[in-house]
């Protein structure tokens, strides 16, 4: 870890939660305009098939916020995105790694999160499915922008970058800092459903281990992009 990065401020921790704002602000407002549910106007006036779409897309911009205010945060401390892992390369190992990865999330980690959490009654999900509704060209578009091109960068800025790097320069060791940072990341998801929070804490170390293995965030950014990319567009589309 870069020297500097002890100098990491946990006062911007609230950045995390700051991906929120957006959607709980204008689908309340939205809420409060037609007094009552939105979800009937956001599918018919606004042309989206999944009020989930939306708000995920409004999460989108709200990364693209949070990382702003973290990139401008760093620049305070003559620190850039470079110096919390956008730098190297995906190196041969590192691709192998991380398709190990996908597989080891694939055939164990979520079937075995769900098949856990449902010995304890524990909903998965809360709506049951977890799945989107692509009723139209927007909902793909929307779904691809915001899960596939933004959180997996701004994502992993945020939660193995920076929050990491800053719980480890408090003096944390390897294990806690990664658990803590897993459990805010995890807590970002709460919408998801409860079993999907425990499934987020266990999902959150793969992105940790490859950062820290390879001393880039490049890996654990391709990771989660592959990792959405099948979760949000290949198997709801095609299943």
């Amino acid at each position: 870890m870069h020297n500097s990065l002890n100098n990491l401020s946990l006062k911007w921790i609230y950045l995390a939660w700051v991906p929120l704002v957006p959607a709980v602000v204008i689908m309340g407002s939205i809420g409060a305009i037609v007094q009552g549910d939105p979800e009937p106007f956001i599918e018919n006036k606004l042309g989206f098939g999944d009020i989930g779409i939306f708000a995920l897309g409004l999460y989108g911009l709200g990364l693209l916020l949070a990382v702003l205010l973290l990139h401008r945060n760093l620049e305070s401390f003559s620190l850039s995105l470079k110096d919390i892992g956008l730098t190297g390369s995906i190196t041969p190992l590192a691709a192998v790694y991380i398709l190990a990865a996908i597989a080891l999330d694939s055939l164990l980690l979520f079937p075995g999160a769900q098949w856990l959490t449902g010995q304890f009654g524990i909903p998965f999900f809360w709506d049951g499915s977890g799945s989107f509704n692509f009723a139209s060209g927007l909902d793909i578009v929307t779904a691809f922008i915001a899960a596939v091109l933004i959180s997996p960068v701004a994502e992993e800025i945020m939660f193995r970058g920076y929050l990491l790097n800053a719980l480890l320069g408090k003096g944390f060791n390897r294990f806690t800092a990664a658990l803590l940072a897993a459990i805010i990341f995890a807590s970002v998801h709460v919408f998801f459903g409860p079993g999907f929070i425990f499934y987020i804490i266990l999902w959150a170390m793969i992105p940790t281990y490859l950062y820290l293995k390879f001393k880039s965030l490049y890996p654990a950014i391709l990771f989660h992009l592959l990792n959405n990319l099948l979760a949000y567009m290949v198997i709801p589309l095609f299943s």
